[in-house]
């Protein structure tokens, strides 16, 4: 399902935020309370996009935005594009290892960012799925592995489960390791759990 949103031109405040403002340049705590204390209001639901909520929201920082001196772009500040805000399983979504085919919701789950289309490979396991140098820390799933063209089998999360301060992290979610394996030119990712992901949720 995609709807007509509307959003703030950011670039009118990234440009004309260096020209100034009219009135008073000091903005005041309240002032900041206020804002949020409206946008975060019960009354707008979340802002969910698509919304009537949503665009009171744009509308109200559009106007804002005005009061302080900020030059519009697009349609007055304000500018229309699509977005998917709903997505469901097509009648044809299945999966076969041989002769063995594998359920949809009872065996597996087709991930929302996931291509429509077919592929019939080999399938070459990859660790975690991660590669990577920071902070003295390197991890390299990829090395020696001919993962061209091919589907690869890789854990969720990483290997310090446990840790949130690990340098694993901003590189353990899901879309993060499905762009690194098209970079590679894998041609389809599964990820499956594992004991150790199984065991901390």
């Amino acid at each position: 399902m995609k709807r007509t949103l509307f959003f703030l031109s950011i670039f009118a405040v990234l440009f004309s935020c260096q020209n100034g403002t009219k009135g008073d340049a000091e903005i005041t705590a309240d002032e900041i309370r206020e804002h949020i204390a409206f946008l975060a209001s019960d009354s707008l639901k979340g802002r969910k996009p698509g919304t009537p909520e949503a665009h009171i929201a744009a509308n109200y920082i559009a106007e804002k935005f005005k009061e302080y001196g900020l030059k519009p772009l697009n349609d007055n500040g304000l500018q229309k594009f699509k977005v998917v805000t709903k997505l469901r399983l097509g009648e044809k979504n299945a999966l076969q290892f041989k002769d063995a085919p594998v359920q949809v919701k009872s065996n597996f789950i087709p991930f929302s960012f996931t291509a429509n289309t077919e592929l019939e490979a080999p399938v070459v396991f990859a660790g975690y799925g991660l590669d990577f140098e920071k902070d003295g820390k390197q991890w390299h799933d990829y090395n020696d592995l001919d993962v061209q063209k091919k589907w690869i089998l890789i854990l969720r999360a990483d290997p310090e489960i446990d840790s949130l301060k690990s340098p694993f992290v901003q590189f353990s979610r899901d879309r993060n390791k499905v762009l690194l394996a098209e970079d590679k030119g894998v041609a389809g990712v599964l990820i499956v759990n594992g004991v150790k992901f199984s065991k901390a949720i």
